[in-house]
């Protein structure tokens, strides 16, 4: 018997937690959390659920909403996607500040989101707000066409209009969970006369799992499932761990199948660190099938747990398109790149000259909330990321290149700096406090070119950092063996929140002057390899 090929978990690398699936007709539509990044939470699209294709996003006007002041971690949580008579809707939790900018408590620090589109990779209308605690909403629509939102803690079942702007009744309690602590992310389909929950337990860590249950009763009483919790990683040492919240699909072919979160762990002892597992590319999406046993209860990939590899859905091959490298030819920035908080426009330019992106400098460093460096998703442990600057900086301080991005508190930047005597190539390292300088080159000022080439080589936690004028003889500045940091679990603080992953890209610093000296990018490639 011919052995069916098989694909290989994560199917959506990098930083892509909380999926959500829809299926309409032949074509799958996902979507993932992506926080306080613009533009916000991405759509892509499937027809064999392994190979996926970013195809747009929902939050894409700037006019949307003001989230500058958000701190990192914050923004959109968790989104859901479904799809009823012809229209596509997104809930989602827009997570805010603890505090104030008075240091004041926040009276409101999660409000719920609803937008509809007539085609899933939008656009999408302006949102209506349910100002309901909770996070991880969903929706259903139940046979005779009402519309209900589910929201946590537990699972609350909220009765909403027609056009999902409004609570019409009473919030109920449906159930608590399978048992597992922190019950979120639910999900509720029917099949077969039955109710059917899923939902996120044990928190989002190493404990995370997904639990069912069921009833014939939209308002219960829920049975747990008895195979519960159906998805856990019970193997400590498994490549893919911390997986759970997911969500059910069912292919053209009656077949079943869960689309969840993982993530991929490197192991390193750290000094003062209680954790050794560091989640460099962040949560990641996985797929598994999913059985039903005659008594109709779901079993996810036969009981064994979550799948490093596992044999492909009988679908038409969907092949991906991945952004290896960006010329920066067209208009407007290409669907992998993203930047925190509202975007600047005025920060950057496609068509000041024609065929680069010119960023110009700013005077807020990276560490700082308005900081608005151009980033992508880092997907593969190993990696080779260059790109070409044309950039002389005019005054002292001012600094442009590549930087090594997990958020405000840590990241790495490599690039060539203006100082008082001439200019040098830096790397610096920020870990929640300072830069750490790593190297500092000086170069002739009387031979540099404008023209510099910049290289990141990574390998797990590894990150190594080359230059070359000619972009042909590499030459080493510095190499961070360890930089656990760029991880989800590399770094606690007061008001901490970490649940994206490491992202490359580009920035412009002036060095804290007033000067808005330019640098043009001619092309940027990142270069995904086996992993380590």
């Amino acid at each position: 018997m011919k052995r069916l090929p098989t694909y290989t978990n994560p199917v959506y690398p990098g930083f892509h937690p909380d999926p959500s699936v829809i299926r309409v007709g032949h074509d799958f539509y996902m979507v993932n959390s992506t926080f306080h990044y613009y533009p916000g939470i991405v759509i892509s699209h499937s027809r064999d659920l392994v190979h996926w294709n970013a195809i747009g996003h929902v939050w894409t006007r700037n006019d949307w909403l003001d989230i500058r002041h958000l701190l990192d971690g914050r923004g959109f949580w968790a989104p859901d996607i479904s799809y009823h008579n012809g229209t596509f809707y997104i809930f989602v939790t827009l997570r805010l500040n603890e505090i104030q900018s008075n240091r004041e408590p926040s009276q409101i620090i999660r409000r719920q989101m609803i937008v509809t589109a007539s085609n899933p990779e939008g656009p999408y209308s302006y949102p209506h707000f349910i100002d309901v605690d909770g996070i991880d909403p969903s929706h259903f629509v139940d046979d005779d066409g009402k519309h209900y939102m589910l929201l946590n803690p537990a699972v609350r079942l909220i009765p909403l209009n027609d056009d999902c702007s409004a609570i019409t009744g009473e919030i109920k309690t449906i159930w608590e969970g399978s048992g597992g602590r922190i019950p979120e992310g639910p999900h509720l389909f029917k099949k077969d006369g039955w109710y059917y929950l899923i939902t996120a337990e044990g928190g989002t860590g190493y404990n995370h799992q997904i639990g069912s249950g069921r009833s014939r009763s939209l308002y219960g009483p829920y049975e747990s499932n008895p195979y519960n919790p159906i998805l856990k990683q019970q193997d400590p040492t498994a490549p893919l761990q911390r997986c759970g919240h997911g969500k059910f699909v069912e292919a053209p072919d009656g077949s079943w199948w869960v689309l969840y979160l993982c993530g991929r762990p490197i192991t390193a002892t750290i000094n003062g660190l209680e954790n050794n597992r560091f989640c460099i590319l962040g949560r990641e999406t996985a797929l598994d099938p999913v059985s039903w046993t005659a008594e109709g209860w779901p079993v996810i990939n036969g009981g064994k747990g979550p799948s490093l590899s596992n044999q492909v859905p009988q679908l038409p091959w969907t092949p991906s398109s991945p952004h290896i490298r960006d010329e920066f030819d067209d208009q407007v920035l290409n669907i992998q790149w993203y930047t925190p908080r509202n975007p600047d426009p005025s920060a950057y330019s496609l068509v000041d000259r024609p065929g680069f992106l010119r960023l110009y400098c700013r005077s807020t460093p990276l560490n700082e909330l308005g900081a608005r460096p151009i980033l992508q998703r880092e997907t593969s442990l190993n990696s080779e990321t260059r790109c070409c600057i044309h950039f002389t900086p005019q005054n002292p301080g001012e600094t442009a290149g590549i930087t090594a991005y997990y958020d405000t508190k840590t990241h790495i930047i490599c690039g060539r700096r203006r100082t008082l005597s001439g200019y040098s190539l830096v790397v610096e390292d920020y870990r929640g406090s300072s830069y750490i300088t790593y190297a500092e080159y000086p170069e002739e000022m009387t031979t540099i070119s404008p023209i510099l080439y910049l290289c990141l080589k990574t390998n797990c936690l590894e990150r190594r950092f080359f230059y070359s004028y000619d972009g042909e003889t590499w030459i080493e500045l510095a190499t961070i063996s360890n930089a656990y940091h760029l991880s989800d679990e590399g770094y606690t603080g007061p008001y901490t929140k970490r649940f994206t992953g490491s992202m490359v890209g580009m920035f412009a610093y002036n060095g804290g002057n007033a000067s808005t000296t330019s640098v043009d990018f001619d092309w940027f490639e990142y270069i995904p390899k086996d992993i380590c």
